[in-house]
């Protein structure tokens, strides 16, 4: 939930990283989501959020290029994944692993993806149909190299403010019309067709869902 305090033009004003990191850190304690595919398992805000951060801090490190593809399916490590791409200032590009290599291969190339983020089973499970990059990062295998500074940061989420979490961690708070995402039609009639989301626009979307839905708890 955007902060109630700040007027409308300033929450889609700001960056969606430095959303992210107050969401996530005023409600530490808080079930963030809910992985149907994991049977039930419930992730706090605080866990989300110290993952997200230590995988941003590998992405910085270890990717040059501006955006980075991601075939995950829906659930917790898509959302870290996601999260972590949005945190260290990259633009995630979620690729539809359903719609065929062809399709595929011509949203790389449209993008110039040249890393993409994913698990060993999902790599197994689609075979050749798998989008060939330069470079494969295994989520599962980060986040069991990263998970001690992700501890240390869902611990720092309880007790230090989001402005100073996000300095900390070297959080970007520039957004307005900056590119944040990149979403790719499914290419049923041709080549998929690619899409800039602006941090605008998707702060935007959020603060509408907000005002319906409000501050929602989740529970299994």
């Amino acid at each position: 939930m955007l902060e109630k305090e700040q007027s409308v033009e300033g929450a889609v004003s700001e960056s969606l990283a430095m959303a992210c990191v107050r969401g996530l850190a005023r409600r530490a304690n808080r079930v963030a989501l809910i992985d149907a595919g994991m049977g039930g398992r419930k992730v706090k805000a605080g866990v989300l959020f110290g993952a997200g951060l230590a995988l941003a801090g590998r992405l910085r490190r270890e990717v040059s290029e501006r955006r980075v593809g991601i075939v995950l399916p829906p659930g917790a490590g898509g959302a870290i994944a996601n999260l972590a791409c949005v945190l260290a200032g990259k633009t995630p590009v979620n690729l539809n692993f359903t719609s065929g290599r062809a399709a595929s291969e011509s949203a790389v190339r449209q993008a110039g993806i040249r890393t993409v983020m994913s698990a060993q089973a999902m790599e197994e499970k689609l075979g050749d149909h798998f989008p060939q990059t330069e470079r494969k990062l295994d989520l599962g295998v980060l986040l069991k190299e990263e998970k001690r500074k992700a501890i240390v940061w869902s611990v720092l989420a309880l007790i230090l403010p989001a402005r100073v979490l996000a300095r900390a961690a070297n959080v970007s708070t520039a957004g307005g019309e900056d590119e944040a995402g990149l979403l790719f039609t499914s290419g049923s009639t041709g080549e998929p067709k690619g899409v800039v989301l602006t941090h605008r626009n998707i702060l935007a979307n959020l603060r509408q869902i907000d005002g319906v839905l409000g501050d929602l708890e989740l529970k299994s």
